[in-house]
């Protein structure tokens, strides 16, 4: 019996459902190029987050083979962040247009409605056997490690590492990229912010140096 998803890698035909469920996850892109971020928060979008999170993780001694090359559990973790940094702000879907565009400040009530994206968006994949390993991801890369993220307040390794290098990513290419209401920061910059968040304990050092090396780099 066929058990893929309309996201497996496999060939297995798609349903209606699946194909209608494809289509919302190919949507987030569009939508999330406007998500909200802000200097104190967590980024809310993903675009380039795969080729940087390969990097982030071979450059620290994670994965340090070539994936066509790498044995399968390596494989399957590259592909696990390969999914997350697509489908981590899926909640994001929830959130009326008006209010990531929203020009100014957000107020309490329209930033707890943002904040729950990642709730949201680990509902929507929860019943999707192939996405379990990445439910973490999409719950869990907006917490921060001295626990003052959100949704569940984790601290340290409590957060899976993919979560963590997803949201690092995450922050980079929010601050990197066009917002209606707030700076465009050069790559100099945004790492300098990241440097820190992480001198306030929101993110591991080394993954920051990391993520620093390949920028420098490119």
């Amino acid at each position: 019996m066929c058990r893929s998803t309309a996201l497996d890698v496999g060939g297995c035909p798609r349903t209606d459902s699946q194909s209608s469920l494809t289509g919302s996850y190919e949507a987030v892109h569009g939508r999330l190029r406007v998500g909200r971020v802000s200097h104190d928060d967590a980024g809310d979008d993903d675009r380039g987050a795969g080729s940087l999170l390969r990097g982030a993780l071979s450059s620290h001694g994670e994965l340090r083979r070539d994936p066509r090359t790498a044995d399968r559990p390596e494989r399957r973790r590259l592909e696990v962040l390969r999914r997350g940094g697509f489908l981590h702000d899926i909640g994001m879907l929830a959130i009326p247009d008006a209010m990531l565009l929203k020009p100014a400040s957000l107020d309490p009530d329209e930033r707890a409605l943002i904040r729950s994206h990642s709730v949201i968006g680990e509902s929507l994949i929860s019943n999707l056997p192939s996405l379990q390993p990445v439910r973490s991801i999409v719950r869990h890369h907006h917490e921060r490690r001295d626990g003052s993220g959100y949704p569940d307040g984790f601290r340290g390794d409590d957060i899976g590492l993919s979560a963590q290098i997803v949201g690092l990513v995450d922050v980079f290419e929010a601050l990197t990229s066009p917002r209606p209401y707030q700076k465009t920061m050069s790559p100099v910059e945004a790492l300098h912010v990241l440097r820190a968040q992480a001198a306030r304990g929101w993110h591991r050092q080394d993954l920051v140096d990391g993520l620093a090396d390949i920028v420098h780099a490119a």
